[in-house]
């Protein structure tokens, strides 16, 4: 399935995760305590404070929450502009838990990494000009699923992988979605396959 996120619907996510997020008991798994230095900080009370550092000219570079010291809920990153969103990153007792969004100056999606307890955790994609161009499930920091490789929108190539290796079929497709050469694997080994006539 050819991913096909809207934008909205990203930033819906990334703030269901602050949302979520700020019911933490105040116990952090980190153990230090984020470094404020250069940032503006208020104090929202119950634990959070909000952050914001600023360039020379006072346009925000970054800006996100802390819980009880560590990051906590989104985190915005902005282009020189100071007003574009350059990244959307969620955490969570200052682990990266949930969606990581990097966009370009057009604001169109370059990157999208799904992340649980610092480990890329979930569907991983890449962006060019706003379409697809890999996409990679991950299970506790290792590849396991299939994955996906596109070239203008079309599928060019796709291969299964379990546990961090390819195991099963490597398949090469043409410009009209016919396959062009399979591969079988198993544990990272080519075992068989060729051209398909």
């Amino acid at each position: 399935m050819k991913l096909k996120l809207p934008l909205f619907l990203l930033l819906g996510i990334a703030l269901l995760t602050f949302a979520c997020n700020s019911g933490s008991n105040g116990v952090s798994s980190v153990d230090t305590q984020f470094d404020t230095t250069g940032y503006t900080t208020t104090d929202l009370g119950a634990g959070i404070t909000h952050l914001i550092k600023k360039d020379g000219g006072g346009n925000p570079i970054e800006e996100g929450y802390l819980q009880y010291g560590v990051k906590s809920g989104v985190w915005t990153t902005y282009h020189p502009d100071g007003i574009q969103i350059k990244s959307l990153t969620s955490y969570l007792d200052g682990r990266l838990t949930g969606p990581s969004i990097v966009l370009d100056t057009r604001s169109q999606m370059e990157s999208l990494k799904t992340y649980g307890n610092n480990q890329l955790n979930g569907l991983s994609a890449t962006f060019k000009y706003g379409k697809v161009v890999t996409e990679l499930p991950y299970n506790k920091g290792q590849i396991d699923g299939v994955f996906k490789e596109y070239l203008n929108g079309k599928l060019q190539r796709k291969i299964d992988y379990v546990n961090g290796k390819k195991n099963g079929l490597l398949t090469y497709y043409d410009e009209n979605g016919n396959k062009t050469v399979e591969y079988q694997y198993k544990n990272d080994e080519k075992v068989g396959g060729g051209m398909i006539e």
